[in-house]
């Protein structure tokens, strides 16, 4: 026959201290453990990630930046690594080449490009490109907990429309990772 043992509370035998428990206990939920926080993460750990993903044919003749989508992103700790990576659809056009960028911020400070020049069937930092262009961001850190915008922007280099992106996804991810 088993043994129960029904109490409302338990406590060590002077009152103090906490009560270590040498095997699991059967019937615990999930909803009767506390929540972990960014703080209690092991190191490595992703704490967040914000995805933002565009399908519109991207069009530009000009030859300054312009943007064609952007992400919010608050930093949970300033000390935390982040990772971002952007996605521009397969370029749609023989005529123009382009130059892709992701920015940050208010003013559009460039944080790494994306792509130094792209066209269809083109090749760029040598390799040919006729589908999607990916591209990642060294671990950046975070530096503060404000909140900031993260964007992508392109530009023509050459005479002529650039397209993108003709209802390929554009995407900007990014993951913060825990220090």
């Amino acid at each position: 026959m088993a043994s129960k043992i029904k109490v409302d509370q338990l406590e060590t035998a002077d009152g103090t201290g906490t009560i270590v428990l040498q095997n699991q206990l059967s019937g615990m939920t999930t909803a009767s453990l506390p929540a972990l926080g960014s703080a209690q993460m092991p190191a490595g750990s992703i704490v967040q990630v914000v995805t933002a993903v565009g399908t519109s044919l991207i069009t530009t003749s000009a030859t300054t930046f312009s943007d064609v989508m952007s992400v919010a992103f608050t930093p949970t700790n300033a000390s935390n690594k982040l990772l971002i990576r952007c996605q521009l659809g397969e370029p749609d056009t023989a005529t123009g080449r382009g130059h892709a960028i992701c920015w940050v911020g208010s003013n559009s400070t460039e944080v790494f490009r994306i792509c130094t020049e792209f066209g269809r069937g083109e090749s760029y930092e040598g390799e040919s490109h006729t589908q999607n262009i990916i591209a990642e961001s060294d671990f950046i850190t975070a530096a503060s907990t404000t909140a900031r915008t993260y964007g992508m922007a392109i530009k023509n280099n050459v005479s002529g429309t650039f397209r993108v992106g003709n209802g390929a996804d554009h995407k900007i991810t990014i993951m913060e990772i825990q220090v």
